[in-house]
């Protein structure tokens, strides 16, 4: 009985282990379609109702990670009228799920708002929506399919660990 319980523990524990390493994956995707919202409501606000960023940062509320880093945004734009790159990217150390490439796409979008022209903003945010649809479908093409095979051989590994226990 005793053998029974541990090997259903087992396998249990090899699934979670599968599922959790399989959300991580589910949640950086779910951060870069929240950030491609963001960027294509920051350009609709800005062109047609000319709204400030910190009225269109305050009207968002996402669900991933990208709410800490809008916080943190604000925190930095209440302290000065213009985002210091430096002060930034040193926020930005916290989060730990960001490559640097991330960083980079997250510096070109928050630094440079309020700093252009009416034109040159627009089209700097329509480069940063191509540059987040960038990063998306590689993501998407690479590492998503990780998702789920991470899960499958999670209940593979635990599968295994029963049957060679037994």
């Amino acid at each position: 009985m005793i053998k029974i319980i541990l090997l259903v523990s087992l396998f249990s524990a090899c699934g979670f282990l599968g599922i959790n390493v399989s959300k991580i994956y589910s949640e950086k995707y779910n951060f870069y379609k929240e950030l491609l919202s963001f960027c294509k409501n920051l350009k609709t606000d800005i062109s047609f109702l000319k709204t400030d960023i910190l009225s269109i940062m305050q009207k968002t509320d996402f669900k991933s990670k990208l709410s800490n880093i809008l916080n943190d945004v604000k925190i930095l734009l209440a302290e000065n009228t213009i985002l210091k790159k430096n002060d930034f990217c040193i926020s930005l150390e916290k989060y730990q799920f960001l490559t640097e490439q991330d960083k980079l796409c997250l510096c070109s979008i928050f630094c440079e708002i309020g700093n252009l022209g009416y034109d040159e903003e627009l089209s700097k945010i329509e480069y940063n929506i191509n540059s987040v649809e960038m990063l998306m479908d590689d993501f998407k093409q690479n590492k998503l399919k990780l998702a789920t095979l991470s899960k499958k051989m999670g209940f593979l590994l635990g599968f295994l660990v029963c049957i060679i226990l037994i």
